[in-house]
């Protein structure tokens, strides 16, 4: 899905070495349960996910939700309208550990950005 931006900060996204995904989150009983991509920059696409758009997370990456729950938790809180937050963690669909810092652009949805840190969480242990 395109997103509109002002040109410059449309150069930003698509140069940035970090991985930026829009998201919609999907809740399940009031809970966190799913969420589905919306718009993705260069840097995500080379994550290995293919064709994300329009996809939930649980069908590009399965077993996601069970590995990493504080993930959705944390995305929900933030979606509903909660302060923007930080967490590390290893993603083993993608076998990479991550530095991901999410906001909130509007209710029900979420931005996280990723910066892969797999070299420097080997390197502490």
């Amino acid at each position: 899905m395109e997103m509109p931006f002002h040109p410059i900060c449309r150069g930003l996204l698509e140069n940035m070495p970090s991985a930026m995904a829009h998201c919609r989150m999907l809740y399940r009983k009031g809970e966190a349960g799913d969420f589905v991509f919306l718009g993705v920059n260069p840097a995500f696409e080379k994550l290995g996910l293919k064709e994300p758009l329009e996809k939930k997370a649980t069908e590009l990456m399965p077993g996601l939700k069970e590995s990493n729950p504080e993930l959705f938790e944390l995305c929900g809180r933030v979606a509903r309208g909660g302060e923007a937050e930080s967490v590390e963690t290893f993603l083993p669909p993608l076998a990479r550990w991550f530095s991901i810092k999410v906001y909130s652009p509007r209710k029900g949805h979420f931005v996280a950005i990723l910066d892969d840190i797999t070299e420097r969480r080997n390197a502490e242990t």
